[in-house]
């Protein structure tokens, strides 16, 4: 008996699974047949792959069951540092790994080779079947753009093929005010509303040109696979989540905020909005929201409004209870500001070895590896001393260094208040050098 596709991946799964867990299968069994070789399989994977859970999926989550579920079907890995990156956007690529791994496609047309996906490209088996089902196609200069967004049109036609929703022949009534009838993707966008896997958005559109995060695309296809339409109170609502949103100078930006919010509200102290223009001028504080909370998390730390008021691009960083021996800093571990063409600041607490911990993860978020290779260990050393002498009123460890142009105040200063790391441009001139450090400043002449 032959297994599927998508029979096979999961076997495979599951016998790499079981060298690392033998006792599952009994050695006393010599012979099965293929039908029960197949559900001992099943039942291996779906056993061991429950263990799995995601950095940033917890268990709090409001899609935790569909992620989960699909991660014991073998169809959703995630990335190697324990993470599924909910909020990021899914490529191309990505998303026809998913449908493939999903269910078994019938070639409808013949095969068009990519320029861009030789047969050694690491997807080329799954991006070929979904080409072959008709779901993609090859763009006028014979690429397939695997990096490049999904789009929620594109979303759209893939599921309606994939998973046999009923497509019309021909579109009669025009179903979101910004999809006319001749779209292109109008057929299938009428499909998986019709199955209801998505409603749209409450002002009556669609947006088809728009990219949808990982887990967006990851409900949708589990809706599609298991037929299940959206519960009634369910929908995707802009609307509703507008006091999330202050001064908007980019829909896009706004999206990723509230989305970021939504599925991460337990690491921040209360529900205000963001200042989305200062996260369009700062998009080092945007990363550090779309990949700096599972860290956060995990230290039992919390991101406060700026003065109670908004979050914004200056990340303030508490933790229940805790005060600041500093007087002026209040209740803030931990701040990020993440500027446009200064590269910021990561100013801690160097008391408390969980504000090192955190400021060490964000600044491999934010920072290149050059620059983390050499502020890392700094970071450490600087801190540690720090928190030796804290008593020592004479002590201070703050010194500038020079990394590609870029000046670096990094250290405890005299009043010992906080580590301060502020990578900027120049503010004095070097006479100077010795190595990445200045021996000589001209501090009678600033540059700025």
């Amino acid at each position: 008996m032959k297994l599927c596709k998508k029979k096979s991946f999961i076997a495979a799964s599951a016998l790499a699974l079981a060298l690392t867990v033998p006792t599952v299968f009994n050695p006393m069994v010599n012979e099965v047949n293929a039908e029960t070789l197949q559900q001992e399989l099943r039942t291996l994977v779906y056993t061991v792959a429950a263990v799995k859970t995601f950095k940033d999926v917890p268990t709090t989550h409001t899609y935790f069951d569909i992620i989960n579920e699909m991660v014991n079907k073998g169809i959703i890995t995630g990335y190697e540092d324990g993470t599924f990156k909910t909020n990021q956007m899914i490529s191309r690529q990505h998303a026809a790994v998913l449908v493939s791994r999903a269910t078994d496609l019938k070639p409808t047309v013949p095969y068009q080779q990519y320029r861009d996906i030789p047969p050694t490209h690491v997807y080329h088996d799954q991006i070929k079947e979904l080409q072959m089902a008709g779901i993609f196609e090859v763009d006028s200069k014979g690429f397939f753009n695997p990096t490049q967004n999904m789009t929620r049109g594109e979303m759209a036609k893939a599921l309606a093929i994939a998973f046999n929703l009923d497509i019309p022949a021909k579109v009669t009534k025009q179903t979101f005010k910004d999809i006319p009838m001749e779209h292109p993707f109008a057929s299938y966008i009428e499909a998986i509303q019709k199955a209801g896997i998505t409603t749209g958005f409450e002002d009556g559109t669609f947006r088809p040109a728009e990219p949808l995060s990982r887990m967006h695309y990851a409900v949708f296809m589990y809706r599609a696979m298991n037929n299940i339409g959206l519960p009634t109170e369910e929908d995707e609502k802009i609307e509703d989540d507008s006091d999330l949103i202050m001064l908007n100078t980019s829909d896009e930006i706004a999206k990723q905020l509230i989305a970021i919010y939504k599925e991460n509200q337990d690491v921040f102290t209360e529900r205000k909005p963001f200042l989305v223009n200062s996260f369009d001028l700062n998009p080092k504080s945007l990363k550090i929201y779309q990949e700096g909370l599972d860290e956060l998390r995990s230290l039992d730390l919390k991101i406060q409004p700026m003065t109670g008021f908004a979050y914004a691009h200056e990340i303030q960083v508490t933790r229940e209870g805790y005060k600041n021996p500093i007087k002026r800093l209040q209740n803030v571990m931990l701040y990020f500001i993440g500027h446009g063409e200064d590269m910021g600041k990561i100013n801690f607490d160097y008391r408390e070895k969980d504000a090192e911990q955190l400021a060490q993860a964000w600044l491999k978020i934010a920072y290149p590896k050059k620059f983390v290779d050499i502020l890392s260990p700094m970071i450490a050393e600087k801190a540690e001393e720090a928190r030796i002498n804290r008593n020592d009123v004479f002590f201070e460890n703050m010194e500038l260094i020079y990394i590609d142009g870029y000046e670096i105040q990094i250290g405890v200063n005299q009043l010992k208040e906080e580590f301060i790391m502020h990578v900027r441009e120049p503010q004095y001139k070097c006479l100077e050098m010795d190595g990445i450090r200045c021996k000589k400043h001209d501090y009678a002449n600033p540059l700025w």
